[in-house]
Protein backbone atom coordinates (compact mmCIF):
# COMPACT_ATOMS: atom_id res chain seq x y z
CA UNK A 1 0.00 0.00 0.00
CA UNK A 2 2.76 2.39 0.96
CA UNK A 3 4.60 1.51 -2.23
CA UNK A 4 1.49 2.29 -4.30
CA UNK A 5 1.15 5.65 -2.56
CA UNK A 6 4.79 6.48 -3.29
CA UNK A 7 4.36 5.49 -6.92
CA UNK A 8 1.16 7.54 -7.17
CA UNK A 9 2.87 10.52 -5.59
CA UNK A 10 5.80 10.18 -8.00
CA UNK A 11 3.47 10.02 -11.02
CA UNK A 12 1.49 13.03 -9.77
CA UNK A 13 4.64 15.06 -9.22
CA UNK A 14 5.88 14.12 -12.70
CA UNK A 15 2.58 15.21 -14.24
CA UNK A 16 2.68 18.49 -12.30
CA UNK A 17 6.24 19.18 -13.48
CA UNK A 18 5.33 18.37 -17.08
CA UNK A 19 2.19 20.52 -16.84
CA UNK A 20 4.09 23.45 -15.38
CA UNK A 21 6.68 23.14 -18.14
CA UNK A 22 3.95 23.07 -20.77
CA UNK A 23 2.25 26.14 -19.30
CA UNK A 24 5.59 27.95 -19.17
CA UNK A 25 6.36 27.09 -22.78
CA UNK A 26 3.03 28.29 -24.09
CA UNK A 27 3.12 31.40 -21.89
CA UNK A 28 6.47 32.31 -23.38
CA UNK A 29 5.10 31.55 -26.84
CA UNK A 30 2.08 33.79 -26.27
CA UNK A 31 4.34 36.63 -25.10
CA UNK A 32 6.54 36.20 -28.15
CA UNK A 33 3.64 36.22 -30.57
CA UNK A 34 1.86 39.16 -28.94
CA UNK A 35 5.07 41.19 -28.99
CA UNK A 36 5.78 40.41 -32.63
CA UNK A 37 2.27 40.82 -34.02
CA UNK A 38 1.90 44.56 -33.61
CA UNK A 39 -0.11 46.20 -36.33
CA UNK A 40 -2.03 49.36 -36.89
CA UNK A 41 -4.42 50.95 -39.34
CA UNK A 42 -3.28 54.00 -41.25
CA UNK A 43 -5.43 57.09 -41.71
CA UNK A 44 -5.88 58.55 -45.16
CA UNK A 45 -3.23 61.17 -45.95
CA UNK A 46 -4.15 64.78 -45.22
CA UNK A 47 -3.33 67.92 -47.17
CA UNK A 48 -0.06 69.39 -45.94
CA UNK A 49 2.76 71.79 -46.74
CA UNK A 50 6.36 70.66 -47.23
CA UNK A 51 8.83 73.52 -46.80
CA UNK A 52 12.16 73.66 -48.60
CA UNK A 53 14.98 73.70 -46.01
CA UNK A 54 15.96 77.23 -47.18
CA UNK A 55 12.42 78.48 -46.58
CA UNK A 56 11.94 80.26 -49.93
CA UNK A 57 9.58 77.69 -51.48
CA UNK A 58 6.78 75.44 -50.27
CA UNK A 59 5.17 72.31 -51.71
CA UNK A 60 1.40 71.95 -51.29
CA UNK A 61 0.63 68.19 -51.15
CA UNK A 62 -3.08 67.71 -51.85
CA UNK A 63 -4.27 64.06 -51.70
CA UNK A 64 -7.84 65.04 -52.64
CA UNK A 65 -6.66 66.29 -56.03
CA UNK A 66 -3.74 63.81 -56.19
CA UNK A 67 -1.57 66.82 -56.96
CA UNK A 68 1.55 68.48 -55.53
CA UNK A 69 2.09 72.19 -56.29
CA UNK A 70 5.15 74.41 -55.75
CA UNK A 71 4.71 78.01 -54.57
CA UNK A 72 6.91 80.79 -53.32
CA UNK A 73 6.50 80.88 -49.56
CA UNK A 74 5.22 84.48 -49.56
CA UNK A 75 3.06 84.17 -52.69
CA UNK A 76 0.55 81.33 -52.41
CA UNK A 77 -1.74 82.84 -55.06
CA UNK A 78 0.44 81.94 -58.04
CA UNK A 79 1.55 78.34 -58.61
CA UNK A 80 5.02 77.91 -60.09
CA UNK A 81 4.57 74.33 -61.26
CA UNK A 82 2.88 71.10 -60.23
CA UNK A 83 2.73 67.37 -60.86
CA UNK A 84 0.15 64.65 -60.33
CA UNK A 85 0.58 61.20 -58.80
CA UNK A 86 -1.26 58.77 -56.52
CA UNK A 87 -0.72 59.65 -52.86
CA UNK A 88 -0.55 57.50 -49.75
CA UNK A 89 2.16 57.58 -47.02
CA UNK A 90 5.00 58.95 -49.15
CA UNK A 91 7.64 61.44 -48.06
CA UNK A 92 8.23 64.61 -50.11
CA UNK A 93 11.45 66.63 -50.30
CA UNK A 94 11.56 70.03 -52.03
CA UNK A 95 14.86 71.49 -53.26
CA UNK A 96 15.98 74.91 -52.01
CA UNK A 97 15.68 76.40 -55.50
CA UNK A 98 12.10 75.10 -55.88
CA UNK A 99 12.99 73.41 -59.16
CA UNK A 100 12.77 69.75 -58.18
CA UNK A 101 10.97 67.40 -55.79
CA UNK A 102 11.92 63.94 -54.57
CA UNK A 103 9.13 61.52 -53.61
CA UNK A 104 9.99 58.58 -51.40
CA UNK A 105 7.54 55.66 -51.34
CA UNK A 106 6.05 54.31 -48.11
CA UNK A 107 8.69 52.53 -46.04
CA UNK A 108 6.67 49.28 -46.02
CA UNK A 109 6.62 47.19 -49.19
CA UNK A 110 5.63 43.64 -50.12
CA UNK A 111 8.30 41.32 -51.48
CA UNK A 112 6.25 40.91 -54.65
CA UNK A 113 6.55 44.64 -55.47
CA UNK A 114 10.28 45.23 -55.16
CA UNK A 115 10.59 45.91 -58.89
CA UNK A 116 8.21 48.88 -58.59
CA UNK A 117 9.29 52.52 -58.28
CA UNK A 118 10.46 53.49 -54.80
CA UNK A 119 12.06 56.90 -55.40
CA UNK A 120 10.90 59.46 -57.97
CA UNK A 121 12.25 62.88 -58.96
CA UNK A 122 10.02 65.54 -60.51
CA UNK A 123 10.51 68.89 -62.24
CA UNK A 124 8.13 71.19 -64.07
CA UNK A 125 8.61 69.06 -67.19
CA UNK A 126 7.51 65.91 -65.33
CA UNK A 127 9.14 62.86 -63.80
CA UNK A 128 12.79 62.72 -64.84
CA UNK A 129 14.46 60.06 -62.66
CA UNK A 130 13.29 56.92 -60.83
CA UNK A 131 14.73 54.06 -58.76
CA UNK A 132 13.08 50.74 -57.98
CA UNK A 133 13.14 49.20 -54.51
CA UNK A 134 15.58 46.50 -55.56
CA UNK A 135 17.88 49.13 -57.10
CA UNK A 136 18.47 50.46 -53.60
CA UNK A 137 18.06 47.45 -51.30
CA UNK A 138 18.01 43.86 -52.59
CA UNK A 139 16.81 42.26 -49.34
CA UNK A 140 14.73 44.68 -47.22
CA UNK A 141 14.46 43.81 -43.56
CA UNK A 142 11.34 42.64 -41.73
CA UNK A 143 9.19 45.42 -40.22
CA UNK A 144 10.24 46.42 -36.71
CA UNK A 145 7.64 47.46 -34.16
CA UNK A 146 4.24 48.61 -35.41
CA UNK A 147 3.52 47.93 -39.06
CA UNK A 148 1.48 45.83 -41.50
CA UNK A 149 0.87 42.19 -40.58
CA UNK A 150 2.08 39.48 -42.92
CA UNK A 151 5.27 37.52 -43.62
CA UNK A 152 5.53 39.14 -47.06
CA UNK A 153 5.91 42.71 -45.73
CA UNK A 154 9.33 44.36 -45.63
CA UNK A 155 10.73 47.69 -44.47
CA UNK A 156 13.00 49.09 -47.15
CA UNK A 157 14.51 52.19 -45.50
CA UNK A 158 15.26 53.43 -41.99
CA UNK A 159 15.37 57.20 -42.41
CA UNK A 160 15.53 59.98 -45.00
CA UNK A 161 16.49 63.65 -44.78
CA UNK A 162 17.34 66.59 -47.05
CA UNK A 163 19.45 69.73 -46.77
CA UNK A 164 17.81 71.35 -49.79
CA UNK A 165 20.46 70.24 -52.25
CA UNK A 166 20.79 66.54 -51.59
CA UNK A 167 18.68 63.70 -50.22
CA UNK A 168 20.18 61.23 -47.73
CA UNK A 169 18.53 57.82 -47.63
CA UNK A 170 19.50 55.19 -45.07
CA UNK A 171 18.24 51.89 -46.46
CA UNK A 172 17.42 48.84 -44.37
CA UNK A 173 20.22 47.07 -46.22
CA UNK A 174 23.97 47.70 -46.06
CA UNK A 175 23.92 51.02 -47.99
CA UNK A 176 23.32 54.72 -47.30
CA UNK A 177 22.69 56.87 -50.40
CA UNK A 178 23.19 60.57 -51.10
CA UNK A 179 21.17 61.84 -54.10
CA UNK A 180 21.51 65.14 -55.92
CA UNK A 181 18.04 66.72 -55.86
CA UNK A 182 18.61 68.65 -59.11
CA UNK A 183 19.72 65.65 -61.20
CA UNK A 184 18.43 62.63 -59.26
CA UNK A 185 21.84 60.99 -59.55
CA UNK A 186 23.56 59.19 -56.68
CA UNK A 187 26.36 61.40 -55.41
CA UNK A 188 27.70 58.89 -52.95
CA UNK A 189 26.94 55.42 -51.61
CA UNK A 190 28.29 54.57 -48.16
CA UNK A 191 28.26 51.47 -45.95
CA UNK A 192 25.36 51.41 -43.48
CA UNK A 193 26.54 49.85 -40.17
CA UNK A 194 23.10 48.61 -39.14
CA UNK A 195 22.31 46.87 -42.43
CA UNK A 196 25.80 45.37 -42.60
CA UNK A 197 25.58 44.07 -39.04
CA UNK A 198 22.23 42.40 -39.79
CA UNK A 199 23.79 40.62 -42.75
CA UNK A 200 26.76 39.47 -40.66
CA UNK A 201 24.40 38.36 -37.88
CA UNK A 202 22.35 36.32 -40.35
CA UNK A 203 25.44 34.51 -41.64
CA UNK A 204 26.66 33.80 -38.09
CA UNK A 205 23.25 32.37 -37.16
CA UNK A 206 23.42 30.04 -40.17
CA UNK A 207 26.82 28.73 -39.06
CA UNK A 208 25.47 28.32 -35.52
CA UNK A 209 22.64 26.16 -36.86
CA UNK A 210 25.06 23.90 -38.73
CA UNK A 211 27.16 23.43 -35.59
CA UNK A 212 24.11 22.78 -33.40
CA UNK A 213 22.63 20.14 -35.67
CA UNK A 214 25.72 17.94 -35.31
CA UNK A 215 25.98 18.48 -31.55
CA UNK A 216 22.28 17.78 -31.01
CA UNK A 217 22.37 14.59 -33.04
CA UNK A 218 25.17 13.20 -30.91
CA UNK A 219 23.50 14.29 -27.66
CA UNK A 220 20.10 12.85 -28.61
CA UNK A 221 21.68 9.58 -29.76
CA UNK A 222 23.37 9.19 -26.38
CA UNK A 223 20.32 10.21 -24.32
CA UNK A 224 17.65 8.37 -26.33
CA UNK A 225 19.42 5.57 -28.24
CA UNK A 226 16.25 3.53 -28.90
CA UNK A 227 14.14 6.36 -30.34
CA UNK A 228 15.51 6.81 -33.83
CA UNK A 229 12.59 8.88 -35.09
CA UNK A 230 12.98 11.32 -32.23
CA UNK A 231 16.38 12.30 -33.61
CA UNK A 232 14.44 14.25 -36.22
CA UNK A 233 14.30 17.12 -33.71
CA UNK A 234 18.02 17.59 -34.30
CA UNK A 235 16.97 19.34 -37.51
CA UNK A 236 15.02 21.88 -35.46
CA UNK A 237 17.90 24.25 -34.68
CA UNK A 238 19.01 24.11 -38.31
CA UNK A 239 15.50 24.97 -39.57
CA UNK A 240 15.30 27.93 -37.18
CA UNK A 241 18.75 29.22 -38.00
CA UNK A 242 18.28 28.93 -41.77
CA UNK A 243 14.95 30.72 -41.40
CA UNK A 244 16.54 33.57 -39.43
CA UNK A 245 19.46 33.75 -41.86
CA UNK A 246 17.09 34.19 -44.80
CA UNK A 247 15.02 36.72 -42.85
CA UNK A 248 17.97 38.85 -41.76
CA UNK A 249 20.44 38.59 -44.62
CA UNK A 250 18.73 37.06 -47.63
CA UNK A 251 20.82 35.32 -50.27
CA UNK A 252 23.18 37.33 -52.49
CA UNK A 253 22.12 37.52 -56.15
CA UNK A 254 18.76 35.86 -55.35
CA UNK A 255 15.58 38.02 -55.53
CA UNK A 256 13.87 38.60 -52.19
CA UNK A 257 10.60 37.10 -53.45
CA UNK A 258 12.35 33.75 -54.11
CA UNK A 259 13.86 33.88 -50.62
CA UNK A 260 10.34 34.41 -49.29
CA UNK A 261 9.15 31.26 -51.09
CA UNK A 262 12.07 29.35 -49.55
CA UNK A 263 10.94 30.50 -46.11
CA UNK A 264 7.43 29.06 -46.45
CA UNK A 265 8.46 25.38 -45.98
CA UNK A 266 10.75 26.47 -43.15
CA UNK A 267 7.79 28.00 -41.32
CA UNK A 268 5.92 24.70 -41.52
CA UNK A 269 9.05 22.78 -40.50
CA UNK A 270 9.34 24.95 -37.39
CA UNK A 271 5.63 24.48 -36.69
CA UNK A 272 6.00 20.69 -36.90
CA UNK A 273 9.29 20.37 -35.02
CA UNK A 274 8.16 22.67 -32.19
CA UNK A 275 5.47 20.38 -30.69
CA UNK A 276 7.58 17.31 -31.53
CA UNK A 277 10.59 18.58 -29.59
CA UNK A 278 8.27 19.74 -26.78
CA UNK A 279 7.07 16.16 -26.30
CA UNK A 280 10.66 14.88 -26.34
CA UNK A 281 11.67 17.48 -23.77
CA UNK A 282 8.90 16.41 -21.42
CA UNK A 283 9.98 12.74 -21.80
CA UNK A 284 13.61 13.46 -21.06
CA UNK A 285 15.54 11.25 -18.61
CA UNK A 286 15.39 12.66 -15.11
CA UNK A 287 18.10 15.20 -14.46
CA UNK A 288 19.29 15.20 -18.08
CA UNK A 289 20.17 18.68 -19.33
CA UNK A 290 19.25 17.81 -22.91
CA UNK A 291 15.55 17.92 -22.10
CA UNK A 292 15.75 21.43 -20.70
CA UNK A 293 17.59 22.57 -23.81
CA UNK A 294 14.94 20.92 -26.00
CA UNK A 295 12.16 22.70 -24.07
CA UNK A 296 13.77 26.05 -24.73
CA UNK A 297 14.37 25.20 -28.39
CA UNK A 298 10.79 23.97 -28.84
CA UNK A 299 9.44 27.29 -27.56
CA UNK A 300 11.59 29.07 -30.11
CA UNK A 301 10.53 26.70 -32.89
CA UNK A 302 6.86 27.20 -32.08
CA UNK A 303 7.33 30.97 -32.00
CA UNK A 304 8.92 30.82 -35.46
CA UNK A 305 6.22 28.60 -36.95
CA UNK A 306 2.97 29.75 -35.33
CA UNK A 307 2.85 33.26 -36.89
CA UNK A 308 2.49 31.67 -40.32
CA UNK A 309 -0.87 30.16 -39.29
CA UNK A 310 -1.93 33.45 -37.69
CA UNK A 311 -1.12 35.36 -40.90
CA UNK A 312 -3.10 32.88 -43.00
Amino acid sequence: MALDLIKGSSIASTIMVHTSHTILVFALLACTLSAGAQATSYASPQRRDVMAPGGAFVLDVNPDKQQATVYKTHDRDRALWSFERSMWQEKYFLADDGQSVAVLAWKHVQVFDLDQEALQFFKAEGKFKTYAYDDLVVHPSAPRGIGPIGPFWREWFDSASSDGKSLTLVSSGPSTYHFDLSTGEIRNEAFSPRGGLLWILGVLILHLGIILVFRWRRAIKRALPDAKKIRLISLGPLACCVHMWLFLAGVPFVPAVLVFYLQIPLWFACLFLGPFSLVVGLRRPKGHRLGSAILVASTFLLAMGMPWLLWL
